[in-house]
């Protein structure tokens, strides 16, 4: 990797995006797009789908296309304003994949947004809901918006995007993990009952626990 005084400033930057910058971004250290692309040939730096350049790598797990096209949404924006105010948080099975809860897995980039935006990248798979508050709906994760356990449980009940089984592995991974109580996920699953027995009457633990067994044989 390139260490003279340019690259080291903007690869610091960059911690703040994921590793992740623009090409107008790395203009402002005196990097013109020749430069990246040459770092791109040496196997120095990455280029994403998006059109934007990982130039450091801050351990953001599986999810570096997800970064991206998250800050591909809005380039313009200070990310500390989209981090407090976010236009969209990752949810439901991409929310779940990466707090590692349940086994549940997705290859769209699932973000909920309170209307739909103009443009987002090719992998965004939009979900209109409402985005809530932070610490109860979303919260930063590595600097990345993400739907709470909560809210997780909330949107996959409600869309049924997955089936019970897999929604089961939600719940057992939650309440070993002791994210939540049993008793404030019934609360959570009680609007949806319908959904997932054929016996709402019975209640929420009962479905719930219908729903863990389902998945444990």
């Amino acid at each position: 990797m390139i260490n003279n005084r340019p690259w080291t400033a903007l690869r610091e930057a960059s911690k703040e995006t994921f590793g992740i910058v623009s090409t107008e971004q790395s203009a402002r250290y005196g990097i013109a797009v020749e430069q990246l692309e040459a770092a791109a040939a040496r196997g120095e730096v990455w280029k994403t789908p998006d059109e934007l350049w990982i130039v450091e790598d801050v351990d953001i797990f599986r999810i570096e296309d997800w970064a991206a096209a998250w800050l591909a949404i809005d380039l313009d924006t200070p990310i500390s304003l989209r981090r407090a105010n976010p236009e969209s948080f990752v949810s439901h099975q991409s929310a779940a994949m990466i707090l590692s809860i349940g086994d549940v897995t997705t290859r769209d980039f699932m973000l909920t947004v309170a209307q739909p935006l103009p443009w987002v990248p090719a992998i965004v798979r939009q979900m209109v809901g409402a985005l809530g508050r932070q610490g109860v709906d979303w919260e930063l994760v590595d600097g990345l918006p993400v739907a709470t356990p909560a809210r997780i449980v909330a949107d996959l009940a409600a869309a049924r995007s997955v089936d019970g089984s897999h929604l089961g592995t939600v719940l057992y991974d939650i309440l070993a993990e002791q994210l939540l109580t049993a008793d404030e996920l019934a609360e959570i699953m009680r609007p949806y009952l319908h959904f997932w027995s054929h016996q709402p009457e019975l209640g929420p633990h009962y479905v719930m626990d219908l729903l863990i067994a389902s998945f444990r044989g």
